[in-house]
């Protein structure tokens, strides 16, 4: 993971710049990825429902902006933490409607869910909290350390003796880590550690926090090796702030690497994935158990919320307090989604040419994107979403002569060729970006005009963070959905997502059968057949199964 997540999160700091516009190029003009476009004024906020006993007035009314959040004497949060807050946002210092009610919540001590839209600023609203609680919880220890070495005579020191692996901060020895922040994906990983240094940026000299991203290295296990037959002396993993996928952490935690006994807050974001996927669960669990202390804060940051997962947080949570911004599982309001049917998935045809042989198929879905483009419908840049890494690359293929400046990123790509596919999507070298739902949770990318779903997501929670790649930072934006005879199943939850987001959808599509009942777990996605056509005839050695990666 090491030098995957190091690429990638050098990358995403990466500043964008401008593309020069092709001479005599009829496509609209693309708007670098990274860079901010300039949209309508945002709506009027989305309705904010607030459950729980005993919270304060402070969460219940939300605090207005980060100077007001420093002056509020109650949550203590320091003046240089407001400040480096305002720096990640880059402009104003308005709280978002989840940031303005999650962050005082969080701080008073209460376990917390917060569900908002993608693209709302849920990383600062637990970032925030956590680097608040950190700070106060390694003040705390230094305190009792200090009352603990006068007692007993002792001079000062800066530690117990003990090796320790250490991260960017100040050179008193850790005894946390105080917060402990847990994405599923190392993608997403990389990018809340870079906004959590960004944060820290003006934290003052003597009141440094050491912050990780942990990693493979980081996360080795004590033996030496299979044929060395020793033992390497364990090397605790020092550090205030920890932010890992829970493979990593759960590994460090077995391997007697990282002790979350001091941990006073636990981050969990994506939680609807984290809860919803057998793969993490048992991670989470041992995470969950290894925080120990009595006055823990357990806080949980979402954009979809299965009721399944929700019944599974209530049950090691306490008292959880439960913010909701918009509509419960609903997409972003700010992007205007609309369905395009394209007949049935492909359609056989005779081989053309000297020679040719077999059946070739040509997909209605090829067609229906070509029209998108050279119509001037799909505002630069653009992400398309397919089923499975096998079918990125076939529709790679089939397009990538056609003119367009494209590119394709998935799971079998190498991490510089993934790292360069971004950078170039970011910086508007490249216009459209093929990719699965890798994507889809893994990056924050601003910028992003228009979302195209080449092949329909299978359930809710997949299709709202899809649509969430567009919209984002207060910015409007466009997502296609191409649908044919095989996407039926997926058409009730696709046009019940759009209306309630503020979408017109078919009648006709509300009142089809939930044929899997929406249910990740009961969901198999559709065999599709190659995206072929008569000239490229891309895809011919897909392997079986159209993996979902």
């Amino acid at each position: 993971m090491g030098t995957e997540t190091s690429e990638l999160s050098s990358l995403l700091r990466g500043i964008s710049r401008p593309r020069a516009k092709r001479p005599g190029d009829g496509r609209p003009e693309a708007t670098p990825a990274g860079a901010s476009n300039p949209q309508k004024p945002a709506p009027k906020p989305a309705k904010v429902r607030i459950v729980g006993d005993g919270l304060s007035s402070t969460s219940k009314g939300g605090v207005e902006t980060f100077t007001s959040l420093a002056e509020n004497k109650s949550l203590r949060v320091p003046q240089w933490l407001a400040r480096g807050a305002i720096a990640c946002v880059g402009e104003g210092e308005t709280l978002t409607e989840i940031q303005r009610h999650a962050i005082p919540a969080a701080i008073e001590g209460r376990d917390l869910i917060a569900v908002a839209p993608t693209g709302s600023g849920k990383t600062l609203a637990f970032l925030v909290p956590s680097v608040a609680i950190a700070v106060r919880a390694k003040k705390g220890e230094k305190t009792k350390a200090l009352k603990r070495r006068r007692s007993s005579g002792a001079g000062p020191s800066d530690g117990d003796g003990e090796d320790e692996v250490v991260a960017a901060g100040s050179n008193a020895v850790s005894k946390g880590p105080y917060a402990v922040l847990v994405s599923p994906t190392r993608e997403l990983a990389a990018q809340t550690f870079r906004e959590l240094r960004r944060l820290l940026s003006k934290t003052p000299k003597n009141k440094r926090l050491r912050a990780l991203l942990l990693s493979n290295a980081d996360s080795r296990l004590q033996d030496g090796g299979e044929d060395s037959g020793k033992r390497e002396k364990v090397k605790r993993i020092r550090a205030d702030i920890i932010v890992s996928t829970p493979p990593r952490l759960s590994q460090a935690i077995e391997a007697g690497l990282v002790r979350l006994s001091k941990t006073r807050m636990l981050i969990l974001d994506e939680a609807d994935k984290l809860f919803s996927d057998d793969k993490f669960l048992e991670n989470v669990d041992a995470v969950m158990t290894a925080c120990t202390h009595k006055r823990l804060r357990r806080c949980v940051y979402t954009a979809t919320l299965p009721e399944t997962a929700e019944e599974l947080l209530r049950n090691v949570m306490q008292q959880p307090v439960r913010i909701t911004v918009g509509e419960r599982n609903a997409a972003n309001s700010l992007v205007k989604q609309s369905l395009v049917f394209c007949g049935v998935e492909a359609e056989a045809s005779k081989a053309r040419g000297k020679g040719g042989k077999g059946t070739t198929y040509i997909s209605g879905k090829l067609s229906a994107m070509r029209q998108l483009v050279t119509s001037g419908k799909l505002k630069p840049p653009v992400l398309v979403f397919v089923q499975s890494k096998d079918r990125a690359t076939q529709l790679y293929e089939a397009l990538r002569f056609d003119g367009m400046s494209i590119d394709v990123i998935h799971a079998g790509r190498t991490a510089k060729e993934r790292a360069r596919a971004v950078q170039n999507f970011r910086s508007g070298a490249t216009w459209i970006l093929i990719t699965t739902d890798l994507m889809a949770r893994g990056m924050d990318i601003l910028g992003v005009n228009t979302v195209v779903n080449f092949d329909c997501p299978g359930v809710r929670s997949d299709y709202v963070h899809r649509v969430g790649r567009t919209g984002r930072a207060g910015h409007e934006g466009t997502c296609v959905t191409l649908y044919t005879e095989e996407d039926f199943g997926s058409l009730h939850m696709i046009a019940s997502c759009m209306k309630i987001s503020g979408s017109e959808a078919p009648e006709w599509m509300l009142k089809l059968p939930r044929k899997h009942g929406g249910q990740a777990k009961k969901y198999v996605p559709p065999k599709r057949k190659n995206i072929m056509d008569n000239v490229g005839q891309a895809g011919k050695k897909q392997k079986k199964g159209n993996s979902r990666k």
